[in-house]
């Protein structure tokens, strides 16, 4: 078993720019008069950045632990993801704004870990610590029990090095397919 969290060094940029922005956008707030549709502008990017702040603290609190029945997130409430009961995977990989304009790959984005059970979806950022050690099971899982990967998922999957061939113990012979068909 093993427990793996988002470092604070990978979300305390996520809490400043959260507080930043917050008090830029209560600035108005500090002069008299200010004009109703001020108030309103301000206020609604004071929820925004509150939000924000709250998504970054959910992340913080975040523990996910990994054994070898499955997976199992917890923040606000538990969510398991039996690997037996695994029903979907995907790994999305979003490019940093330097990237996108260069339009080369330079390694600043993030991958995003989907999994999906019968009673739980669970989002896993590459930001995690242990990010691999999670997504390698997951990967190993998915091949044993044949689901169906997107291209782009199997693209991101091979820019890490990890093979889309199912485990040999896991391969059947033409028997064995013969005898499930």
């Amino acid at each position: 078993m093993s427990v793996h969290a988002y470092p604070i060094k990978t979300i305390v940029g996520d809490y400043v720019r959260a507080g930043m922005g917050f008090a830029i956008a209560g600035l108005p707030f500090t002069i008299d008069d200010v004009p109703t549709a001020l108030v309103v502008i301000s206020s609604a990017f004071m929820t925004v950045f509150s939000v924000y702040a709250f998504v970054t603290y959910t992340r913080h609190r975040t523990r996910i632990e990994l054994n070898d029945d499955g997976l199992i997130v917890t923040a606000w409430r538990r969510k398991a993801i039996p690997w037996q009961e695994l029903q979907a995977i995907k790994l999305s990989y979003f490019a940093s704004r330097r990237e996108r304009k260069s339009k080369k790959i330079e390694g600043d984005g993030w991958m995003d870990l989907f999994l999906k059970g019968p009673q739980a979806k669970v989002r896993i950022e590459s930001t995690c610590d242990g990010f691999e050690d999670i997504l390698r099971p997951a990967v190993a899982i998915a091949l044993e029990k044949r689901l169906s990967l997107s291209g782009a998922t199997a693209a991101n999957l091979e820019s890490l090095g990890i093979s889309l061939e199912a485990p040999p113990r896991l391969r059947m012979s033409r028997r064995d397919r013969e005898a499930a068909s």
